[in-house]
């Protein structure tokens, strides 16, 4: 693999109602638009 195409996880991990899932539904979208490829 390139450096430009190496894998990365992204870890979010906290208490339950801290808006985890409202970040996640504005952060993916951005980080497709820079062309990365996400997977859930």
């Amino acid at each position: 693999m390139t450096e430009l195409h190496r894998p990365l996880l992204l870890v979010v991990s906290a208490y339950s109602g801290t808006g985890k899932t409202t970040l996640l539904t504005h952060v993916i979208p951005l980080l497709k638009e820079k062309g990365l490829r996400i997977g859930v």
